[in-house]
Formats: C-alpha cells, sequence, structure tokens
C-alpha cells in the first residue's frame, strides 16, 4: 500500500498535463498521494496520461480544456466542482513549445500576428483564465498556485520572441496574484525553468520525459 506522501488526499489540476513538464508534475503528485486532475486541449492524450498513473497506482483522471476559451476553462471548474467540490493545488502549465511554432516567433521584425496572439492566449490568457474559474474552489480551503515561467523570460536576448515576452509576464503575473489571493491562505510560485529535453520539444538533451 502506498504510504501517505504530501499532498495526500488533494485535488490537484495540471494543465497541459498530458505531456512534457505537465505529466512529469502529474507522475510527482500522484507519488506524493494527490488526487490529480490532467487538464489538456488533447483529449485522448489526456485520458491516456491519467491510465498510466492509474496503472501505476495513483489517483487520476482526465479532463479537456483549452485553456484560451474562458468558456472552456468555466465548464471545466464546473466539472471540478460538481466531482471533487474543490481545488487544492493548481499548476498552470500549458504553453506553447511546439518547434514548428516557435520557427515563426524568430525575429520582431516579420512575427505575425497570429503568431503572437496564439501565444499569448495561451501562455498568458490561459493562466488568467484558469486562475479566475478555479480560485473560487480554493478560497474556502486554501491551496497552492504554481505558474510554470521560463529562464527565457528572466532574461533579455534571442528567439522566441512571443514566447519569452508571455514567460516574463506569467512571472508578473505571479506576483499579482500572490497579493491578490494571499488572505485567503493560497500560496502563488512561479518557476522558471531552463531547457528540458520532452517529447514536445526539439532540445537534444539525452532521455526525454
Amino acid at each position: 500500500m502506498r504510504a501517505p506522501g504530501r499532498v495526500a488526499g488533494k485535488v490537484a489540476v495540471v494543465t497541459g498535463g498530458a505531456s512534457g513538464i505537465g505529466l512529469a508534475t502529474a507522475h510527482a503528485l500522484c507519488a506524493e498521494g494527490a488526487i490529480v486532475i490532467v487538464a489538456d486541449r488533447d483529449v485522448e492524450g489526456g485520458h491516456a496520461a491519467a491510465g498510466v498513473l492509474r496503472d501505476q497506482g495513483g489517483r487520476a483522471e482526465g479532463l479537456p480544456v483549452d485553456v484560451a476559451d474562458d468558456a472552456s476553462v468555466r465548464a471545466f471548474a464546473s466539472a471540478v466542482r460538481e466531482r471533487h467540490g474543490r481545488v487544492d493545488v493548481l499548476h498552470n502549465n500549458a504553453a506553447i513549445t511546439d518547434p514548428v511554432h516557435q520557427a515563426r516567433d524568430v525575429d520582431v521584425r516579420d512575427i505575425s500576428p497570429d503568431v503572437w496572439d496564439t501565444t499569448m492566449s495561451v501562455d498568458v490568457t490561459g493562466a488568467v483564465l484558469m486562475c479566475r474559474h478555479l480560485i473560487p474552489l480554493m478560497l474556502a480551503n486554501g491551496g497552492s498556485i504554481i505558474n510554470t515561467s521560463s529562464i527565457g523570460g528572466l532574461t533579455g536576448g534571442g528567439p522566441p520572441i512571443s514566447y519569452r515576452t508571455s514567460k516574463a509576464a506569467i512571472a508578473q503575473f505571479s506576483r499579482m496574484v500572490a497579493t491578490d489571493v494571499a488572505e485567503y491562505g493560497i500560496r502563488v510560485n512561479c518557476i522558471a525553468p531552463g531547457h528540458i529535453a520532452t517529447g514536445i520539444t526539439n532540445y537534444d538533451l539525452g532521455p526525454t520525459i
């Protein structure tokens, strides 16, 4: 039998949880006893990831959401409320890291508005909407919000332009939310990973996760 972990019985939502850093986070949370909701617009991927977590003894389910769409996030929050009644951990991790998309995000002199808008809608607005609709499920019990920025959002120079800018925005957004919800016992932290080899990046850094 699995020993109780640090978040045993807590309800944790991980956006972009079907792959990459989100999936690794879901695994870590399950290992510590959380009930993990794999939130991803990749419906099949989310269900598959949750299935693997359950096969390994974890408690997990996949729920689809498009973090850039307010109606989708609202429906997602309603489903979480109906199933669990609360959220204790929210990891805002969803972001556009597709190499094809980022290849069009290299030079501010020719970046297309659709690349900029799509990046911002997922990377920044997605975190805003998830906080907007899920923080109400945290108010009664407190909790933890973790927003994924990037080392690229803390340094200047080099592409991708909109991605780096979006990650800088996430760092500031985290500060704003932290001061807004501290009185409810909700902690807000921002992490800024460097290059990590995952199944959805083109970094050649060794084994993927």
